[in-house]
């Protein structure tokens, strides 16, 4: 059970970065993206990505 939880944890979390990777590339920023469900470390991530991507 557990293997397969982090499996599709894994899963997810590849596609979830594409999609922001994508969005990021296309917009030039996140800062557009609904803020308001994100978690603090959902947050630090988007903000280090449009860090990595500006630089």
């Amino acid at each position: 059970m557990f293997q397969n939880s982090e499996a599709i944890k894994n899963e997810l979390t590849r596609v979830i970065k594409e999609a922001l990777e994508a969005h990021l590339e296309e917009h030039g920023t996140l800062k557009n993206l609904d803020w308001f469900n994100a978690s603090a470390e959902t947050t630090d991530f988007y903000d280090a990505l449009t860090k990595e991507h500006a630089a």
